[in-house]
């Protein structure tokens, strides 16, 4: 009861808004993404939401198993927990941004994902494979995922229903007053569980305003997450409940023209409350509180081939824990870059140096050139240097299953990479191959012999790996298929938790076909073999939806398989489900 007033009382607010403007909503252009940065040298993946939508995804976690260099490692089903990785990283090794603007989590990069909207609110996602921490700082270590809004909203109702009590309602309007747009959209979704022990009941809301005339633009987000689920063998192996709490604001200002000045801030608050044991809630408990302050000042300015960028940004870090006491960190970097841009090639540079209240300063750096020949195959090699500062966990948390070490130093890496675009008539092909030369890779890790995980610097753990991806385009007919293997340079005498948690080889396969005017199928294909594990598993989605005036009805099987692999140590990923989903869209 107390859920459905919660929503009412949201709906009613941002209705009244909608009300006074009814005037209908146009699409706009989506500036601050990673492309603003015009790192051309840089090889980028795009989701948008188009192919979104044929795909049918409901959930934010199955939204990354669609893009080929990132993996999934989950936790439970839904929204429970997931973490993302790349390239043979760790979690806390991907840089994740919203609009631009870098959300992860100090206490622990677990909560990077912990995000306040829904599928539906997502534009595009784009994602930059190898180091690219010049404009963006600290975590892009091996990757860097950005998540563009919409800045629209058309009216969108939708009901799921499915196995294991899975249900899910959602909604978003919006509207355009002269320069002015804005919107609001809600989405409840809870579920029992595939396994016992591992509910979830999940609420998003999000609000935003942009505007945009010949001169400037802006935009501003907001959001909240409420979320409670049973976490049962998610840390270690007990009954565990966890309850997140999550609201955030951020803002975006940017000139247009041949010389760009963009300001982009954005606070975050993130509550969190976990129990080892929920039966017995005295045996273990953490109660966290963090606040992530982040403003950037960005330049650039365009003079014929010649591109010259530069700007500083400072975040500032606090937590309140029961359990990892009060704890702030304040990060800051200054940075240049420059390059020369014309049809047929082009050269990156930039330089940057990293500030941290905690440590020594670091500096890195990008440099990256591109050739196109014939205007359909395209040549790339990049270089790049990264640092990740450890999170409040690995420094400070201890549990009856953990150990942190305050002493932990920042890891840092050094990336190679060429890569090659060829393409065709009806397909396109590209070969990439990589080498991160890793230096102190902070790990969960434990001996053979031992039950408690600790938090360590690791040596000889050097990575590098290759990837092949081609598409196909025909006649309605659109598949994707992708091949990466990893390969570990050194060796190890300890049991991983995550930073050796990634798949050696994953094949990804992508199929959408137009059956006929109304009714598209589309299947999403997975194969992964967990490295030093036995752990393998083939993941195969389908979704055959049918649309007809604004109604969309589809039926999608999750697993279809059944395949049952532990992406984390002790913890079995959900199995084969099944859902209808039904929208309505104006």
């Amino acid at each position: 009861m107390k859920r459905i007033i919660q929503i009412t009382i949201y709906l009613l607010f941002s209705l009244s808004a909608l009300v006074a403007f009814p005037e209908v909503v146009e699409e706009l252009t989506i500036e601050g993404s990673i492309n603003t940065e015009d790192m051309l040298s840089k090889k980028m993946i795009i989701i948008d939401s188009e192919e979104i939508g044929k795909l049918g995804i409901i959930e934010i976690s199955d939204l990354f198993k669609i893009i080929s260099s990132v993996d999934v490692n989950r936790r439970g089903p839904g929204k429970t927990s997931f973490d993302l990785t790349m390239r043979g990283s760790n979690f806390e090794q991907i840089l994740l941004m919203v609009n631009g603007i870098p959300v992860n989590n100090g206490q622990t990069g677990h909560f990077n994902t912990n995000l306040t909207f829904a599928v539906s609110d997502i534009e595009r996602i784009e994602v930059s494979q190898g180091a690219n921490s010049v404009f963006h700082g600290s975590n892009g270590f091996a990757g860097i995922i950005n998540i563009v809004l919409k800045e629209r909203s058309d009216f969108l109702m939708g009901l799921t229903g499915g196995e294991n009590s899975l249900s899910q309602f959602s909604v978003s309007a919006g509207s355009k007053y002269k320069k002015l747009s804005f919107g609001f959209s809600a989405e409840d979704s809870s579920s029992a569980g595939y396994y016992e022990g591992q509910e979830f009941d999940n609420l998003n809301l999000r609000t935003f305003i942009s505007f945009s005339n010949s001169k400037i633009g802006g935009k501003l987000n907001f959001g909240y997450l409420k979320k409670a689920f049973g976490a049962k063998d998610f840390y270690a192996p007990y009954p565990s409940f966890e309850n997140i709490e999550s609201g955030n604001i951020n803002f975006n200002l940017h000139t247009k023209g041949k010389i760009l000045h963009r300001i982009s801030f954005s606070h975050i608050i993130h509550k969190d409350s976990f129990v080892l044991d929920r039966y017995n809630h005295d045996f273990f408990n953490s109660e966290s509180i963090t606040n992530h302050t982040y403003l950037k000042v960005h330049n650039t300015i365009r003079s014929g081939i010649l591109l010259f960028s530069g700007g500083a940004d400072i975040e500032m870090i606090k937590m309140d824990s029961s359990t990892m006491g009060y704890q702030n960190q304040s990060r800051s970097g200054i940075y240049f870059a420059g390059g020369l841009k014309n049809p047929v090639w082009g050269l990156d540079l930039g330089a940057r140096i990293n500030y941290s209240t905690d440590h020594k300063s670091y500096f890195t750096y990008y440099a990256g050139v591109y050739r196109i020949f014939n205007d359909r195959n395209t040549l790339r090699f990049n270089i790049g240097k990264a640092v990740r500062y450890p999170s409040f966990t690995e420094m400070f948390y201890n549990s009856p299953a953990n150990r942190g070490d305050p002493d932990l130093q920042p890891e840092n890496s050094s990336n190679f990479e060429i890569s090659f675009l060829r393409h065709f008539k009806i397909f396109n092909i590209s070969i990439s191959g990589f080498y991160r030369k890793q230096d102190y890779m902070i790990d969960w890790i434990r001996a053979f012999d031992e039950s408690i995980w600790r938090a360590a610097n690791v040596e000889e753990n050097d990575v590098s790996g290759y990837e092949f991806v081609s598409e196909f385009i025909l006649n309605g007919v659109r598949f994707k298929a992708n091949l990466e293997k990893i390969f570990v340079v050194g060796n190890h005498n300890f049991i991983s938790k995550y930073g050796f948690r990634f798949p050696e080889l994953k094949l990804n396969f992508i199929y959408m076909q137009r059956l006929n005017e109304n009714l598209n199928f589309s299947a999403k294909y997975i194969y992964k073999r967990i490295y030093e594990t036995r752990e393998k598993a083939s993941l195969l989605d389908i979704n055959l939806s049918w649309k007809l005036k604004g109604v969309n009805l589809s039926i999608h099987a999750d697993n279809l398989l059944n395949s049952v692999i532990e992406e984390i140590p002790g913890i079995k990923i959900p199995g084969r489900w099944l859902w209808i989903s039904l929208k309505y869209q104006k």
